[in-house]
């Protein structure tokens, strides 16, 4: 497979004259397409987040698996004679994807690329080894799956703009991200000089941010060099996890994810990437979280990244966030930084007798589940669903028989013992 780099990125401003920043990926073409999508949804594409009930929602301006069959569909018809590589041209509300490569000359509009219609990529050799490795799933399937997506994503289908010159893809923002967008609550905004972005913008993310700000210019000041954006998430980790040694309660109510090189807070990543930390916290916020950074500076800061990497790898509450998912995979399934905690302190506890059993409770007081970290077992449910269900009908027939006037006295008796039970 071919080294020279197929991926040429940048993010432009209000002009095409006003380049922001670029990067290019090289690599082999098949490591390369994991490379372009992951940088365009971590570094290029910002998440605006809003919230549906209590459910926190992120919002791209265009579907992950769209772009990403629009990508590889660009590989395998793109003209490697040329030796121009991939542009990928990112702008606030959207996205171009230029190929100097050619489509079967009967496919010349979006509309009949969209319609059914037979595989013929320009490198057939190159897509039967995509197809054999799995990266694409059916020939003839790509413009299918970029719809499916489109559709499921309440978004435009991307517009195709083939000409003698190359392929030009223009993917547009949905309608979603550009509501929030323009929104007084999606924009991007300011506080204390600095840019945070979505709806995201309560108490809970300042709250996190500030940390996060501490953590960065303390390092800063202490180290004399920028914090690594790996160490930064792994240094929060262990500052939520203290705070719940020192405080039994959270620094903040933002959600760790287990990804492949340990936790992480997606927030940040487009914190770190704006360089969107406060240069100024409050005196106030600084004198509550000064014994938990003390704590966990003396502790993890002069560690490495992949150090630090390495021990969040062996926490229990990553490890269950990463049933399911591969090696190289990132999940997005949540980490329980009290899990984490309770392994460390929480036995401990329990052989000096202070806590024999935890209890869960929802905010209505409603027992959701109990443990006892001597059984062996960590957050065991009382019942699955079919049991609370057929509990539930068993608790109602006894109501209805301790209610019932005409129940004889045994009857009643019967159901007093299940009840108690």
């Amino acid at each position: 497979m071919r080294r020279e780099a197929i991926d040429l990125f940048g993010y432009f401003g209000d002009s095409d004259s006003d380049l922001k920043y670029q990067d290019e990926v090289h690599g082999t073409l098949i490591e390369q397409i994991d490379k372009a999508v992951d940088l365009v949804y971590t570094k290029y594409l910002k998440a605006l987040i809003y919230y549906d009930g209590i459910q926190r929602i992120e919002q791209f301006m265009f579907p992950q698996e769209a772009f990403r069959e629009i990508l590889l569909n660009a590989v395998v018809h793109k003209d490697y004679s040329a030796c121009n590589p991939i542009q990928i041209s990112v702008y606030e509300d959207k996205i171009y994807i230029w190929n100097d490569g050619e489509m079967p000359s009967e496919l010349d509009s979006t509309e009949k690329l969209f319609e059914k219609h037979s595989s013929k990529p320009y490198n057939p050799k190159l897509a039967n080894i995509f197809f054999k490795s799995g990266m694409i799933e059916a020939w003839g399937r790509g413009f299918d799956k970029i719809k499916e997506a489109c559709e499921k994503y309440n978004g435009r289908l991307p517009e195709y703009n083939i000409s003698a010159s190359g392929i030009m893809v223009l993917c547009k923002a949905c309608d979603k991200y550009l509501e929030l967008l323009n929104n007084k609550e999606g924009m991007v905004k300011k506080i204390n000089g600095n840019q945070a972005y979505g709806v995201c913008q309560n108490t809970s993310y300042r709250e996190m941010m500030n940390v996060a700000s501490y953590i960065y210019n303390r390092y800063l000041d202490t180290k004399g060099e920028k914090i690594d954006e790996m160490k930064l998430h792994k240094m929060l980790y262990f500052a939520q996890r203290e705070s719940f040694i020192q405080k039994n309660e959270p620094l903040f109510a933002e959600i760790f994810y287990g990804w492949k090189y340990g936790s992480i807070l997606k927030e940040i990543r487009i914190a770190y990437r704006d360089d969107a930390f406060y240069s100024c916290i409050d005196k106030e916020i600084v004198s509550r979280i000064k014994d938990i950074m003390d704590k966990v500076f003396e502790e993890y800061a002069n560690k490495d990244s992949w150090s630090l990497s390495r021990l969040t790898h062996g926490e229990i509450a990553w490890k269950n966030s990463r049933k399911g998912v591969s090696d190289g995979a990132n999940s997005d399934f949540p980490i329980d930084v009290i899990v984490d905690y309770l392994k460390q302190y929480g036995l401990k506890e329990d052989i000096e007798g202070c806590t024999a059993f935890y209890i869960v409770r929802n905010k209505n007081n409603d027992v959701l589940m109990f443990f006892s970290l001597k059984c062996g077992e960590l957050f065991d449910p009382l019942f699955d669903e079919t049991e609370i269900e057929a509990g539930y009908k068993e608790y109602l027939l006894i109501i209805q028989a301790l209610r019932n006037v005409e129940s004889n006295e045994e009857t009643k008796n019967r159901a007093l013992r299940k009840l108690k039970k």
